[in-house]
């Protein structure tokens, strides 16, 4: 019994003895080192543009870190006091509309130190232009569109008060604004300023408008090429009418003359009906320079001309007019009108139609046509026969005394506007074939 008892003594103190060495052994296994702290930004230096934006960044990080920012115009969106371990940033930027660059510091802080990112945005390029710098006006009352360009905002004002200026302020962005100019009572010319201005950025730009005076016009009675002197016009609305058509002779011509649009020369009607003597020939497309073409041949529109249905091979919006549609100016080489008259535009005729009413009647025995009377004044009347047109294609004649075709200046993608009536009806067309024959009626200039 005793050495049974012996035997599990010294049993259990082996396994004591084998437990202890055991414990020893995995006591004496060195713990590995601890990872250092670690962080890394993606990229050290970032340039952005002057317009909101925003970019990503990654930080590759193993511990806590926080940022640290120097300016109000730099953001992290959905930032947090405190971050651990890797991030994917999303940072922000506020529009610039300085005229200088500008630079944020972000400083990624952690146990090793900082790490810093630097965000440099670009200056606002302001800028204010304008479509014309340099404007000029007859004495009559007239108007001017100018374009405004700008990425800032503007004001406008005039120097002077018979010139008025709409609107007086814009927006960012390309707009237009009006210059409308009193009529000049005075003999002299007069001038005024335009100032259009940005104050924050300190930009302007200066439209220089003079108005010519009443003696820098030869005012003259309508006195046509046969040097007949009809009179003065008759005056409806502030604007001066010739009295008779362009062209227009008791015997020959008395629906006046017919005429292509930019030609100094006018033809018959050609229908031995009417009386008036016929165009002396009828050819294709001109092919030269607008001057040197025979004066009493009428040209059909032909392929290859630079605008559909024009009688010249290479067309000019400015034939006869050199101005614009508010402020028109008399291309004299080209314009049929008397001296001091000139061909009016299609403003013109609709303020005409606005200002008077209007009735289909017959002069003498055989011209018919349109009588428009003065509202303000009825004894101030007008009568335009209606002289038919000649057509563009053929040169063949159409509708004398029964529809009434008049030319404006009025020019846009190689067509031009003309007045347009007949017995039940009246308007102003935009788009009329230039090789086509219709009739003139002068304003003074």
């Amino acid at each position: 019994m005793e050495c049974a008892c012996y035997k599990i003594l010294c049993y259990c103190r082996v396994l004591a003895l084998a437990v202890l060495s055991l414990c020893a052994c995995r006591h004496a296994e060195p713990e590995p080192p601890k990872e250092e702290d670690s962080l890394t930004i993606e990229f050290s230096e970032k340039y952005v543009s002057n317009k909101a934006s925003e970019f990503s960044m990654d930080v590759i990080a193993n511990c806590d870190w926080s940022f640290s920012l120097d300016a109000n115009w730099a953001y992290i969106i959905e930032p947090r006091t405190q971050y651990h371990g890797s991030k994917a940033l999303v940072i922000g930027v506020l529009k610039n509309d300085m005229t200088s660059e500008r630079t944020a510091t972000f400083e990624f802080n952690y146990s090793k130190g900082t790490k810093v990112l630097k965000v440099t945005q670009t200056a606002f390029e302001v800028y204010l232009n304008i479509s014309e710098k340099d404007v000029l006006f007859g004495y009559r009352k007239a108007e001017k569109v100018i374009r405004v360009t700008s990425n800032c905002g503007w004001d406008a004002k005039s120097s002077k008060d018979w010139l008025v200026v709409r609107p007086i302020t814009g927006l960012i962005g390309s707009f237009e604004i009006t210059l409308g100019a009193e009529a000049n009572e005075e003999m002299t010319d007069r001038s005024a300023e335009v100032n259009i201005w940005n104050e924050k950025y300190g930009l302007s730009q200066i439209i220089s408008v003079t108005q010519r005076g009443r003696n820098n016009v030869d005012v003259k009675d309508y006195v046509d090429e046969y040097g007949v002197n009809h009179g003065a016009g008759v005056v409806i609305d502030q604007l001066e009418w010739a009295p008779v058509n362009c062209g227009y002779h008791e015997a020959d011509y008395p629906f006046g003359k017919i005429y292509q649009w930019g030609r100094k020369q006018g033809v018959g009607y050609h229908d031995s009906e009417t009386g008036d003597p016929a165009p002396t020939a009828i050819a294709d497309v001109w092919s030269g320079k607008n001057g040197d073409e025979e004066p009493e041949t009428f040209y059909k529109y032909g392929e290859g001309s630079k605008f559909i249905y024009d009688w010249l091979k290479e067309g000019d919006n400015s034939f006869w007019n050199e101005g614009t549609e508010q402020n028109p100016i008399k291309n004299e080489a080209y314009d049929p009108c008397p001296n001091g008259w000139r061909v009016p535009t299609s403003y013109e005729f609709n303020q005409l139609l606005e200002a008077t009413t209007r009735q289909w009647t017959t002069v003498g025995d055989s011209v018919n046509g349109l009588e428009l009377s003065g509202k303000t004044n009825a004894d101030h009347k007008l009568f335009f026969p209606a002289g038919g047109r000649i057509n563009a294609l053929d040169g063949l004649s159409y509708d004398r005394n029964v529809e009434g075709y008049y030319w404006t200046i009025s020019a846009s993608e190689g067509s031009s506007a003309y007045l347009y009536f007949f017995e039940g009806g009246v308007s102003v067309n935009l788009h009329g074939s230039r090789a086509g024959g219709c009739s003139l009626r002068c304003v003074k200039e």
